[in-house]
């Protein structure tokens, strides 16, 4: 019977469908913003120092803090949105399985989509890294037979 195991270098993430106004942790929107719109100021803090950025503070903190920027994320002055801290978590779902460090050379990589079947991922894994025989049928089938294939 044949029988597969994940190598240790290989690494597994989870792709989500974030359909939450601000983001959430695991997909790291408001991560993104906070970096966008800082960009500007960390280039600047590079480029003539820190004591530049205190000098323009009074300048910058109120286009860091407009309502297109960072002051989005506040309900008041000092104050996050709730959902900004607590975002719902039925509007975040994984969408799909990500396997990398594939191949020869460790390079590749391959997405397989979760079709509403993220409870049965840890059991799927788990599984895998212990070592199986091909799974029946739902998410284990479709990752073995995936991760199978010949790379095109």
């Amino acid at each position: 019977m044949n029988h597969m195991r994940l190598r240790d270098e290989v690494g597994l993430q989870v792709r989500y469908a974030d359909q939450t106004r601000y983001g959430s942790g695991v997909t790291g929107l408001v991560d993104a913003l906070v970096a966008r719109t800082c960009a500007p100021l960390i280039a600047l803090a590079r480029r003539e120092g820190p004591a530049r950025l205190v000098e323009g503070s009074a300048e910058f903190m109120p286009r860091m803090f407009a309502a297109q920027a960072l002051g989005g994320l506040y309900s008041a002055p000092d104050v996050l949105r709730e959902e900004c801290l607590y975002p719902a978590a039925a509007q975040v779902t994984p969408t799909a399985l990500v396997v990398r460090g594939l191949g020869p050379a460790g390079d590749g990589s391959l997405a397989v989509p979760l079709h509403g079947e993220a409870a049965e991922l840890a059991a799927v894994v788990a599984a895998l890294d212990r070592g199986c025989a091909r799974p029946l049928g739902g998410l284990g089938a479709r990752l073995w037979d995936a991760l199978r294939a010949p790379a095109p």
